[in-house]
């Protein structure tokens, strides 16, 4: 999704501008479209460990990959999952029903759109509190041994 992110960076940019936040952007080594000098409320690298942004973000918008979902999920934090292929629908679909985010698909991503879709994941509280239930039930399995003890059982 890096690599083919066509307008994501300006639109992401643009919807932050409206919105009045600040924006960390991961663009990977294609920061494609975007301008050579940024508002300061805005930072682009190349790359930063997911949990390290994710932990201190206020919502986060990602692809919808099962490892960008599950640290996402693991945050805390409610998202906006922007599917381009593949599992990424499935995934971005299973953030709404669990009610921690919203989804608006690739072709669609465009800042007078994502404007309000993240507005509302920001404002209303009943994001913030499944997506922090989600993470305090997931940060209390031991996933190993889930996984270990389901293949035994089915040995």
């Amino acid at each position: 999704a890096v690599g083919a992110a066509r307008n994501f960076y300006t639109d992401s940019l643009h919807a932050a501008e409206k919105l009045g936040v600040r924006c960390v952007l991961l663009t990977g080594s294609h920061p494609q479209g975007l301008p050579a000098r940024l508002p300061d409320s805005v930072i682009a690298v190349s790359y930063a460990p997911h949990a390290a942004v994710f932990a201190r973000a206020s919502a986060i918008v990602h692809q919808g990959g099962a490892g960008t979902t599950a640290q996402a999920l693991r945050s805390g934090h409610p998202m906006l999952v922007v599917p381009f292929a593949h599992d990424q629908y499935d995934n971005a679909e299973r953030v709404r029903r669990l009610g921690a985010g919203e989804w608006l698909a690739e072709p669609k991503y465009q800042a007078d759109r994502v404007e309000p879709l993240l507005r509302q994941v920001l404002k209303q509280p009943s994001y913030a509190h499944s997506a922090g239930a989600l993470a305090k039930s997931i940060l209390q399995e031991n996933g190993c041994a889930a996984a270990a003890d389901a293949m035994e059982r089915l040995l």
